[in-house]
């Protein structure tokens, strides 16, 4: 009677974790949101922005043959004191599916001060542009990227998304 049971727990409990994902990241059927930021309370704020790489304008919306980067930036908080900072930043695509692509990219990012992003956003150094796969289903997809604080381990995940729609039904 327990196996049953339990096997019928993980039959249940398999599709929501894969409609959770969608959900989680705001892929599939949500609106796209092409712009997300992340504060760290006296740290600093990242953002992660995927734009038209000819006009540098948010990608709300992506048709076949469009050209999309990945734009990492961040700004120190006021008053936070200043440290050496070296951040590593994690990159990979999902499609509307919450499928993870194949491509992944790792690099430091950043390698410096904390100061030096006192005064304004400053780009991160992980230059990124790419062309979505019409293999993929149309729908809201994402770039999931993670920054991590090397100095303390903390790391912190973002995935700005576009409509796709030069992909399969």
């Amino acid at each position: 009677m327990i196996k049953r049971s339990l096997l019928a727990l993980c039959l249940l409990a398999t599709p929501m974790a894969a409609e959770t994902e969608v959900d989680a990241f705001r892929l599939g059927h949500h609106n796209p949101q092409p712009e997300i930021g992340r504060k760290v309370a006296g740290l600093y704020s990242f953002r992660a922005r995927v734009v038209d790489a000819k006009t540098g304008d948010l990608a709300v919306v992506a048709a076949r043959g469009a050209k999309l980067r990945l734009d990492l930036s961040f700004m120190a908080a006021k008053g936070a004191a200043d440290r050496d900072l070296r951040l590593l930043c994690r990159v990979h695509f999902m499609d509307a599916a919450a499928v993870s692509s194949e491509f992944k990219k790792e690099a430091v990012c950043f390698d410096g001060k904390l100061s030096e992003a006192a005064a304004a956003y400053t780009s991160l150094d992980m230059p990124l542009t790419f062309k979505p796969s019409s293999k993929d289903p149309n729908g809201t997809s994402g770039v999931r990227v993670r920054v991590t604080d090397e100095a303390t381990g903390e790391s912190y995940l973002m995935v700005p998304t576009y409509d796709w729609q030069g992909g399969r039904e």
